[in-house]
Parts: C-alpha cells; structure tokens; sequence
C-alpha cells in the first residue's frame, strides 16, 4: 500500500537551451514533512539534467528534464535521527503561460527516485532478498508557481 503525505517542496533549476530546444541544467530539489506522531522526513537532491523545451506560440511554453544525482534522506523521531545519501533520478514535465517575456505561470509534475541500502532486517512482506526487489523512496509532486528567465 501506498501512503500519501501533504509536506512543502522547493526547487531551484537552472537550464541552458540552444536554439533547437535541446540543453542541459542544473537541478536542487528540497522536500520537507511531518507524519502523525511527530516522524519528519527531509529529502534533497542535486544533480545536472538533460532538457529539451518547445514554445508553441509567443506565451505557451512546454519542458521536460531527465537527471541523476546525490540525494540524501534525513528522518528524525524525537530525539533519534538518521541520515542516509545515495544515487537519485528525477523525470519533469512542465507547462507555463509566458505573462511577459522573461517572467511565466506554470505547473509542474516531478518524478523521484532515490535507491537506499535496505536494511537486513527490514521486516516488510513487499520485499524478498531476491535483488531485482529495490529499496528506496519514490516521490510524486505536483508544482504550482513563478518561473523566472534570464
């Protein structure tokens, strides 16, 4: 089963297209929650990304990234707390209206995996020892905001 937890997201990207829509950037992704029972969960990635953005017309303007990078997962319960850094990928799919030429209106759907060591003892029914199961985090997020171009 699959549990779904509200928390705050921010992203700082940074992308060079050449005239052809294809480029490359830069992404740093930070993701902040509380579960019930006071569990909080930290979760951040950097990583350089392959792009490619399309505009249809003078104000709608498409994008997509792919990337792999360093991720790490902070978890904290009162006074433990653990830290964990390994290998994480990032898929965006973007839309913005343009509201002036360098200033635009979108959403954003990221998708986001990070592969962990699973524990020895990990006592979930969901995985066997077999090393085709993973373990690690899997993060959808819906983005809603400012863009802003140089």
């Amino acid at each position: 089963p699959q549990d779904f937890q509200r928390g705050y997201a921010l992203e700082a990207d940074y992308h060079h297209f050449w005239p052809l829509g294809l480029g490359v950037g830069l992404n740093a992704l930070y993701y902040a929650t509380t579960f019930t029972g006071g569990y909080k969960l930290r979760m951040t990635y950097i990583g350089p990304s392959l792009a490619y953005s399309f505009k249809s017309d003078a104000h709608w303007r498409m994008e997509t990234a792919i990337g792999v990078g360093r991720s790490t997962c902070t978890e904290k319960l009162d006074e433990l707390k653990g830290s964990e850094s390994g290998v994480g990928a990032l898929a965006q799919l973007g839309v913005e209206y343009m509201i002036t030429e360098h200033v635009g209106l979108g959403l954003q759907v990221n998708g986001f995996i990070m592969r962990m060591k699973r524990p020895d003892d990990y006592p979930s029914p969901y995985y066997s020892r077999s090393k085709k199961h993973k373990y690690g985090i899997k993060r959808l997020e819906c983005l809603f905001g400012l863009r802003f171009y140089l």
